[in-house]
């Protein structure tokens, strides 16, 4: 398969904040020559395969964000006037909705 055109694809069972979310298929769309190259370079030199490859890097970077991602959280609760906890538990099960500008005005 030419992963230049086609993007790769992720199979595995996703984990987020120990919820289980469930087991998908993540599409990465055309990363784009440059970084198609890089990740085909990381995967030579691990003598691992791309898809092996695109997730160990994904999950590094995932868990350097780690505070970033504490800090938004924090953030997005308090604007909404939740816990944190529950506001994962709506990002996990799919049930947060964006706010606007204006619906957080309106809930002041």
């Amino acid at each position: 398969m030419d992963f230049r055109r086609y993007g790769l694809l992720i199979v595995g069972k996703l984990l987020c904040g120990g919820f289980f979310v469930s087991e998908e298929l993540i599409h990465l769309g055309n990363l784009g020559e440059y970084y198609t190259d890089m990740l085909e370079l990381e995967a030579f030199i691990k003598n691992s395969s791309l898809t092996v490859q695109a997730e160990t890097l994904l999950r590094t970077h995932l868990f350097q964000r780690t505070k970033y991602r504490n800090e938004a959280l924090e953030h997005l609760a308090w604007k909404r006037q939740i816990s944190v906890e529950e506001l994962k538990k709506q990002i996990l099960t799919r049930t947060a909705v964006q706010l606007s500008q204006d619906e957080f005005i309106d809930m002041e």
